[in-house]
């Protein structure tokens, strides 16, 4: 009896237009290849459709308070600033910034952890306090303690990030990191935003335009969300 190995290959959930390189090179050599949003089913006519957000699809508590509504100062809890495997730095310096700490401690959370992955190690010694403890690290076996104890996620818009942060119902501000290879984060954060209930989903915040957003107190909450399909 002869046997046959069956070679299959999944895409990435980042793709969602656009098919990675790995992909085009495998393409026409696996027996299975999965893809993770409709679209791609165009540009793979043997392609099967797999993708399924693992996420909550019950309907958003409406009622919920603003994440960023302004309270008295302490209480609420920390904020996780992640960057995953890669480097932000930009992101990483807007939210150090006296600025975005003070709009943080004005709006009732008591302390920031921030992993800067590859990128730069920033110096928290000047900025942490006893009201307002800050620690950074570059990387950790798992992250998912952080994401489970954190009252809020910021983050660059990768698509593991994303999902953990909503499979625990944190808020999450997400900032598509615009450096990396095909600018696929901006992709992912767009079609995102398209599948939430609500509209006004900052999709496209630029590390500078974190700030703005907890001044005007128009985060979301990505408490529920529901997806879309096409």
């Amino acid at each position: 009896m002869t046997h046959h190995a069956v070679l299959a290959y999944s895409e990435s959930y980042a793709c969602v237009t656009r098919s990675s390189l790995t992909t085009k090179i495998v393409a026409d050599h696996v027996d299975l290849l999965f893809v993770q949003w409709p679209r791609l089913l165009k540009l793979y006519k043997t392609s099967i459709y797999s993708g399924r957000v693992p996420i909550d699809t019950r309907p958003p508590l409406r009622d919920a308070p603003s994440p960023l509504s302004r309270t008295a100062r302490g209480g609420r809890g920390y904020v996780f600033v992640t960057v995953g495997t890669t480097k932000f730095d930009e992101l990483i310096e807007e939210v150090l910034s006296k600025e975005t700490l003070r709009a943080l401690q004005d709006r009732g959370y008591d302390g920031l952890h921030v992993q800067y992955g590859t990128g730069k190690a920033p110096d928290v010694s000047m900025l942490s306090s006893d009201d307002f403890p800050i620690e950074a690290f570059s990387l950790k076996p798992s992250l998912e303690g952080e994401f489970s104890n954190s009252a809020l996620v910021i983050g660059h818009a990768g698509v593991g990030t994303i999902f953990e942060a909503l499979e625990k119902d944190k808020d999450v501000l997400a900032v598509p990191n615009e450096h990396l290879m095909n600018n696929h984060q901006v992709e992912i954060a767009e079609i995102m935003a398209r599948l939430l209930l609500t509209s006004d989903f900052p999709s496209l915040l630029t590390p500078t335009g974190i700030r703005r957003k907890l001044d005007s107190c128009m985060l979301l909450e990505w408490v529920r969300w529901r997806a879309r399909w096409e």
